[in-house]
């Protein structure tokens, strides 16, 4: 469903004086190189700490932010151009849930006007209160609240409602930002068994953007692991929360167990990337080698792909890493 191959996506640095300076980066790479899939009916859970190139990822998939190389393909398509234009087709494809649905949900709308806005936007003639209330219903809201405003919403309510406009056109991948961020745990488990029955009664696959660890091990089938705008591990869900292969992995995982090893030093800077593997600066493993060569994603067992130089399992047979 979902196909990127080794995105990039860079901003310049400063202004012009300063990418003018002898030694001076010009660009700053938010993600370098970055390949990964979804399959149709899968959930994907992209996790990392902040910083780390999540949400440009999710912005990238839908078009919104400017690739400066690689491809994304969804649903078999690929846009023909940077242009809106060309990602048009594309994004009726794409439902994207926001991560502040507040800050997303225009508060001079009504919930008719919020949810039925894809189709004003790409032309459809529907009627529009119709639809607007089925909408609502899918995602356990009555119609009495077509008439509200988002100030009138709660958090779990104005969630429901950012899921009922990301469904509007039908779509067949859905990428959600921190879906559950700063909601009550019992309000999380609606909206987590709500996205749940969606994908289970429509096919959808998602894109799962999270810190969240203690939901991604029980609502994604898949994880990809960032750091510095790189994956650093790939695979089955269950396979990486039980063998962890990436030093980094292993710390976000174990963060609240009591023999956990604590990261030392901070993130470090994108503008100065650390030579060989980037994650070296900061690992308690480290060796001459890590400081000087980057490792390559290599499979340590079927679809579970690690960028280390001393994983925690042993690497794959050469005609596995070819497969993967």
């Amino acid at each position: 469903m979902l196909e990127i191959d080794n995105l990039v996506v860079r901003y310049p640095t400063g202004n012009l004086l300063d990418r003018l300076r002898p030694g001076a980066p010009r660009y700053i790479e938010v993600l370098a190189g970055v390949s990964l899939h979804v399959p149709p009916g899968k959930t994907l859970g992209l996790i990392g700490e902040s910083g780390s190139g999540k949400t440009t990822l999710g912005r990238a998939v839908a078009g919104l932010t400017p690739i400066a190389h690689g491809s994304v393909q969804v649903n078999g398509r690929q846009p023909g151009g940077a242009s809106d234009l060309a990602w048009r087709a594309i994004r009726r494809d794409i439902g994207l849930i926001f991560q502040d649905p507040m800050a997303a949900l225009d508060p001079r709308m009504t919930v008719e006007r919020l949810i039925t806005e894809p189709f004003a936007v790409n032309g459809v003639a529907i009627e529009r209160r119709l639809e607007a209330t089925r909408l609502l219903d899918q995602v356990g809201l009555p119609a009495s609240f077509l008439d509200r405003y988002p100030h009138q919403l709660s958090g779990g309510q104005a969630r429901r409602v950012a899921v009922a406009r990301a469904l509007a056109l039908r779509p067949k991948l859905v990428i959600a930002d921190e879906p559950t961020a700063g909601l009550d745990l019992s309000v999380q488990g609606e909206l987590l068994n709500l996205l749940g029955s969606l994908q289970a009664r429509l096919g959808l696959a998602y894109l799962i953007i999270t810190h969240n660890l203690a939901i991604t091990r029980h609502v994604t089938d898949l994880l990809a692991i960032m750091y510095l705008g790189r994956l650093v591990e790939t695979g089955p869900t269950e396979l990486i929360f039980r063998s962890p292969a990436h030093p980094y992995t292993q710390a976000l995982l174990n963060a609240k167990s009591a023999s956990a090893v604590v990261l030392q030093g901070e993130v470090p800077s994108l503008r100065r990337r650390p030579a060989g593997c980037e994650f070296h600066t900061r690992c308690p493993l480290a060796l001459p080698r890590c400081r000087a060569e980057a490792p390559p994603l290599q499979a340590v067992a079927p679809g579970h792909l690690v960028a280390c130089h001393t994983p925690a399992v042993p690497l794959a047979a050469p005609s596995l890493e070819a497969h993967a």
